[in-house]
Protein backbone atom coordinates (compact mmCIF):
# COMPACT_ATOMS: atom_id res chain seq x y z
CA UNK A 1 0.00 0.00 0.00
CA UNK A 2 2.97 2.50 0.81
CA UNK A 3 4.38 1.61 -2.56
CA UNK A 4 1.28 2.32 -4.57
CA UNK A 5 1.01 5.49 -2.74
CA UNK A 6 4.45 6.79 -3.06
CA UNK A 7 3.97 5.86 -7.06
CA UNK A 8 1.32 7.74 -7.18
CA UNK A 9 3.02 10.86 -5.10
CA UNK A 10 5.67 10.74 -7.49
CA UNK A 11 3.46 10.48 -10.80
CA UNK A 12 1.23 13.51 -9.77
CA UNK A 13 4.28 15.45 -9.14
CA UNK A 14 5.56 14.91 -12.44
CA UNK A 15 2.87 16.02 -13.98
CA UNK A 16 2.40 19.18 -11.94
CA UNK A 17 6.28 19.76 -13.38
CA UNK A 18 5.60 19.19 -16.77
CA UNK A 19 2.55 21.27 -17.10
CA UNK A 20 4.89 23.98 -15.44
CA UNK A 21 7.03 23.67 -17.72
CA UNK A 22 5.15 23.39 -20.66
CA UNK A 23 3.53 26.64 -19.44
CA UNK A 24 6.98 28.67 -18.77
CA UNK A 25 7.89 27.38 -22.64
CA UNK A 26 5.47 29.54 -24.23
CA UNK A 27 6.77 32.43 -26.55
CA UNK A 28 5.08 35.53 -26.68
CA UNK A 29 4.77 34.55 -30.14
CA UNK A 30 3.03 31.31 -29.02
CA UNK A 31 0.62 33.49 -26.77
CA UNK A 32 -0.50 35.73 -29.51
CA UNK A 33 -1.50 32.82 -32.40
CA UNK A 34 -3.80 31.44 -29.38
CA UNK A 35 -5.36 34.50 -28.99
CA UNK A 36 -5.44 35.29 -32.53
CA UNK A 37 -6.75 31.75 -32.94
CA UNK A 38 -9.59 32.10 -30.82
CA UNK A 39 -10.31 35.77 -32.22
CA UNK A 40 -8.29 38.53 -30.93
CA UNK A 41 -7.28 40.85 -34.18
CA UNK A 42 -4.02 41.04 -35.04
CA UNK A 43 -3.93 44.88 -35.22
CA UNK A 44 -4.92 45.09 -31.42
CA UNK A 45 -2.05 43.02 -30.33
CA UNK A 46 0.34 44.04 -32.85
CA UNK A 47 0.99 47.19 -30.38
CA UNK A 48 1.64 45.62 -27.15
CA UNK A 49 4.62 45.22 -25.15
CA UNK A 50 5.26 41.55 -23.91
CA UNK A 51 3.50 42.61 -20.04
CA UNK A 52 0.29 43.64 -21.85
CA UNK A 53 0.70 40.23 -24.16
CA UNK A 54 0.91 38.15 -21.16
CA UNK A 55 -1.98 39.94 -18.90
CA UNK A 56 -4.36 39.71 -22.32
CA UNK A 57 -3.40 35.95 -22.46
CA UNK A 58 -3.46 34.82 -18.70
CA UNK A 59 -7.10 36.71 -18.70
CA UNK A 60 -8.71 34.77 -21.80
CA UNK A 61 -7.02 31.25 -21.88
CA UNK A 62 -9.54 28.84 -21.69
CA UNK A 63 -12.53 31.02 -21.99
CA UNK A 64 -15.42 31.20 -24.23
CA UNK A 65 -15.16 35.00 -25.55
CA UNK A 66 -15.96 37.60 -28.01
CA UNK A 67 -13.81 40.33 -29.01
CA UNK A 68 -16.30 43.03 -29.59
CA UNK A 69 -13.90 46.12 -31.25
CA UNK A 70 -11.76 48.83 -31.09
CA UNK A 71 -12.66 52.89 -30.98
CA UNK A 72 -9.64 54.99 -31.89
CA UNK A 73 -9.81 58.59 -31.29
CA UNK A 74 -6.73 60.89 -32.10
CA UNK A 75 -6.02 64.38 -30.19
CA UNK A 76 -3.75 67.13 -31.12
CA UNK A 77 -1.58 69.02 -28.81
CA UNK A 78 -2.58 72.94 -28.37
CA UNK A 79 0.78 74.93 -29.48
CA UNK A 80 -0.32 77.47 -26.33
CA UNK A 81 -1.09 77.22 -22.99
CA UNK A 82 -4.80 78.96 -23.37
CA UNK A 83 -5.22 76.67 -26.58
CA UNK A 84 -4.71 78.42 -29.39
CA UNK A 85 -3.21 78.01 -32.65
CA UNK A 86 -1.14 80.32 -34.83
CA UNK A 87 -2.97 81.58 -37.37
CA UNK A 88 -3.27 78.89 -40.81
CA UNK A 89 -1.42 76.31 -38.90
CA UNK A 90 -3.03 72.74 -38.49
CA UNK A 91 -2.42 71.10 -35.55
CA UNK A 92 -1.21 67.69 -36.03
CA UNK A 93 -2.16 64.56 -34.00
CA UNK A 94 0.16 64.24 -31.49
CA UNK A 95 -1.82 61.27 -29.27
CA UNK A 96 -3.98 57.75 -30.24
CA UNK A 97 -6.44 56.97 -27.67
CA UNK A 98 -8.06 53.32 -27.52
CA UNK A 99 -10.68 51.68 -26.18
CA UNK A 100 -11.34 47.80 -26.68
CA UNK A 101 -13.77 45.72 -25.27
CA UNK A 102 -14.01 41.82 -24.79
CA UNK A 103 -16.78 39.78 -23.34
CA UNK A 104 -16.71 36.45 -21.63
CA UNK A 105 -19.62 34.00 -22.21
CA UNK A 106 -21.04 31.04 -20.44
CA UNK A 107 -23.79 28.70 -22.11
CA UNK A 108 -27.19 28.07 -20.38
CA UNK A 109 -29.33 25.94 -22.79
CA UNK A 110 -28.29 26.88 -25.63
CA UNK A 111 -28.26 30.40 -24.73
CA UNK A 112 -24.78 32.86 -24.04
CA UNK A 113 -25.10 34.85 -20.95
CA UNK A 114 -22.34 37.50 -20.18
CA UNK A 115 -20.09 36.81 -17.26
CA UNK A 116 -18.35 40.24 -17.69
CA UNK A 117 -16.74 42.60 -19.82
CA UNK A 118 -13.22 43.66 -20.06
CA UNK A 119 -11.97 46.85 -20.95
CA UNK A 120 -9.23 47.66 -22.41
CA UNK A 121 -7.77 51.83 -22.64
CA UNK A 122 -4.34 52.56 -24.65
CA UNK A 123 -2.70 55.78 -25.05
CA UNK A 124 0.23 56.43 -27.25
CA UNK A 125 1.84 60.29 -27.77
CA UNK A 126 4.11 60.09 -30.71
CA UNK A 127 5.58 62.61 -32.94
CA UNK A 128 7.75 63.85 -30.14
CA UNK A 129 4.62 64.85 -27.98
CA UNK A 130 3.69 66.15 -25.72
CA UNK A 131 5.66 69.18 -24.93
CA UNK A 132 4.35 69.14 -21.50
CA UNK A 133 4.97 66.03 -19.19
CA UNK A 134 2.77 66.19 -16.08
CA UNK A 135 0.82 63.48 -14.82
CA UNK A 136 -2.68 63.11 -17.22
CA UNK A 137 -5.50 61.73 -16.29
CA UNK A 138 -7.73 58.79 -17.66
CA UNK A 139 -11.78 57.82 -16.48
CA UNK A 140 -13.55 55.37 -17.62
CA UNK A 141 -17.19 55.17 -16.97
CA UNK A 142 -20.45 52.87 -17.46
CA UNK A 143 -24.09 52.30 -16.74
CA UNK A 144 -23.86 51.67 -13.26
CA UNK A 145 -27.43 49.99 -12.89
CA UNK A 146 -26.43 47.77 -14.95
CA UNK A 147 -22.61 47.08 -14.53
CA UNK A 148 -20.54 46.74 -11.00
CA UNK A 149 -16.38 47.00 -11.09
CA UNK A 150 -15.30 43.73 -10.80
CA UNK A 151 -13.06 43.83 -7.75
CA UNK A 152 -9.34 43.56 -8.14
CA UNK A 153 -9.36 43.45 -12.07
CA UNK A 154 -7.81 46.94 -12.81
CA UNK A 155 -4.04 47.53 -14.01
CA UNK A 156 -2.11 50.10 -15.69
CA UNK A 157 1.25 50.30 -17.02
CA UNK A 158 2.90 53.54 -18.71
CA UNK A 159 5.87 52.83 -21.08
CA UNK A 160 8.66 55.23 -21.67
CA UNK A 161 11.29 55.63 -25.00
CA UNK A 162 14.61 57.85 -24.58
CA UNK A 163 16.59 59.30 -26.32
CA UNK A 164 20.57 58.42 -25.63
CA UNK A 165 23.04 61.04 -25.67
CA UNK A 166 24.11 63.13 -28.65
CA UNK A 167 23.95 59.87 -31.05
CA UNK A 168 20.07 59.99 -31.79
CA UNK A 169 19.76 56.38 -30.54
CA UNK A 170 16.33 55.15 -29.19
CA UNK A 171 15.57 52.86 -26.32
CA UNK A 172 13.18 50.44 -26.57
CA UNK A 173 10.11 50.65 -24.95
CA UNK A 174 10.83 50.57 -20.88
CA UNK A 175 8.11 49.78 -18.48
CA UNK A 176 8.09 52.95 -16.15
CA UNK A 177 5.21 52.86 -14.19
CA UNK A 178 2.22 50.49 -13.31
CA UNK A 179 -0.69 50.30 -10.75
CA UNK A 180 -3.33 47.64 -9.29
CA UNK A 181 -5.70 50.15 -8.30
CA UNK A 182 -7.42 53.46 -9.53
CA UNK A 183 -7.15 56.57 -7.96
CA UNK A 184 -10.83 57.13 -7.78
CA UNK A 185 -13.89 54.43 -7.87
CA UNK A 186 -17.51 55.40 -8.07
CA UNK A 187 -20.48 53.24 -8.50
CA UNK A 188 -19.97 53.79 -12.38
CA UNK A 189 -16.52 55.05 -13.34
CA UNK A 190 -13.13 55.08 -12.02
CA UNK A 191 -10.10 57.63 -12.76
CA UNK A 192 -6.33 56.93 -12.92
CA UNK A 193 -3.19 58.55 -13.93
CA UNK A 194 -1.02 58.51 -16.77
CA UNK A 195 2.51 58.99 -15.82
CA UNK A 196 4.04 61.27 -18.38
CA UNK A 197 6.83 62.68 -15.80
CA UNK A 198 8.46 59.50 -14.56
CA UNK A 199 10.72 57.90 -16.28
CA UNK A 200 13.13 54.59 -15.47
CA UNK A 201 15.20 55.09 -13.53
CA UNK A 202 13.02 58.63 -12.54
CA UNK A 203 16.19 61.12 -13.09
CA UNK A 204 18.47 60.35 -16.18
CA UNK A 205 19.67 62.56 -18.24
CA UNK A 206 17.92 61.10 -21.66
CA UNK A 207 15.05 63.05 -23.51
CA UNK A 208 12.10 61.79 -23.54
CA UNK A 209 10.72 60.81 -27.17
CA UNK A 210 7.88 58.52 -26.48
CA UNK A 211 5.13 57.56 -24.24
CA UNK A 212 2.58 55.05 -24.36
CA UNK A 213 -0.07 53.28 -21.63
CA UNK A 214 -2.31 50.70 -21.40
CA UNK A 215 -4.95 49.83 -19.05
CA UNK A 216 -7.14 46.99 -18.33
CA UNK A 217 -10.52 46.44 -15.80
CA UNK A 218 -13.68 44.55 -15.42
CA UNK A 219 -17.24 44.64 -15.20
CA UNK A 220 -19.54 42.32 -13.68
CA UNK A 221 -23.40 42.59 -14.80
CA UNK A 222 -25.56 42.93 -11.79
CA UNK A 223 -28.06 40.82 -13.27
CA UNK A 224 -28.52 38.20 -16.24
CA UNK A 225 -27.64 39.38 -18.91
CA UNK A 226 -27.07 37.53 -22.48
CA UNK A 227 -25.26 38.07 -25.55
CA UNK A 228 -28.16 39.08 -28.15
CA UNK A 229 -28.12 42.74 -29.45
CA UNK A 230 -32.03 44.45 -28.46
CA UNK A 231 -30.63 46.50 -26.15
CA UNK A 232 -27.44 48.87 -26.59
CA UNK A 233 -25.34 50.51 -23.47
CA UNK A 234 -22.34 52.94 -23.75
CA UNK A 235 -18.99 52.79 -21.80
CA UNK A 236 -16.71 56.17 -22.62
CA UNK A 237 -13.20 56.64 -21.98
CA UNK A 238 -11.48 60.76 -21.61
CA UNK A 239 -8.12 61.13 -22.11
CA UNK A 240 -7.00 64.40 -20.22
CA UNK A 241 -3.75 66.45 -20.72
CA UNK A 242 -1.94 68.53 -18.75
CA UNK A 243 -0.06 71.24 -20.61
CA UNK A 244 0.35 73.40 -17.96
CA UNK A 245 3.39 73.23 -15.30
CA UNK A 246 1.10 75.20 -12.66
CA UNK A 247 -1.90 73.07 -12.85
CA UNK A 248 -2.37 69.35 -11.42
CA UNK A 249 -4.92 67.15 -12.32
CA UNK A 250 -7.65 65.60 -10.31
CA UNK A 251 -10.99 63.45 -10.07
CA UNK A 252 -14.56 63.83 -8.50
CA UNK A 253 -17.38 61.83 -8.68
CA UNK A 254 -20.38 63.08 -11.20
CA UNK A 255 -23.21 61.48 -10.32
CA UNK A 256 -22.28 57.26 -10.29
CA UNK A 257 -19.74 58.32 -12.64
CA UNK A 258 -15.88 60.04 -12.30
CA UNK A 259 -14.89 63.22 -14.09
CA UNK A 260 -11.09 64.50 -14.22
CA UNK A 261 -10.77 67.72 -13.16
CA UNK A 262 -8.39 70.25 -14.97
CA UNK A 263 -9.26 73.78 -15.75
CA UNK A 264 -10.31 74.40 -19.15
CA UNK A 265 -6.89 76.78 -20.10
CA UNK A 266 -4.98 73.99 -19.06
CA UNK A 267 -5.98 71.10 -20.86
CA UNK A 268 -6.05 69.26 -23.67
CA UNK A 269 -9.08 66.29 -23.96
CA UNK A 270 -10.46 63.70 -26.25
CA UNK A 271 -12.63 60.71 -25.40
CA UNK A 272 -14.15 58.30 -27.21
CA UNK A 273 -16.71 54.86 -26.33
CA UNK A 274 -18.00 51.56 -27.09
CA UNK A 275 -21.25 50.22 -27.54
CA UNK A 276 -22.19 46.87 -25.52
CA UNK A 277 -25.05 45.02 -26.85
CA UNK A 278 -26.93 42.54 -24.86
CA UNK A 279 -30.57 41.62 -23.78
CA UNK A 280 -32.64 40.85 -21.06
Amino acid sequence: MKRILSLFIALAVFVVLNFTATAEALTVEDKIDYLISQGFPEDFLENNEVSAIDDIYNTFYGKDFQFLGTETVDMSESYSLFGASPLDTIPESAMRLKISSVQTIEYENGKGVIQEVVLYVQYEWFGGKPTICMKDGISVNWESGLFAFKQDSFRSIDYKKFLYGFDYKTSDWIESDSQVNPTELNQGGLGYIAYLNRGNPPANPKGLVGAKGWARMSLLPRYKIYNKDSKTTVINAEYVHNKSPFAAVGFSWNGAGVTVNLSSWAKDSVAKAVNIKYST
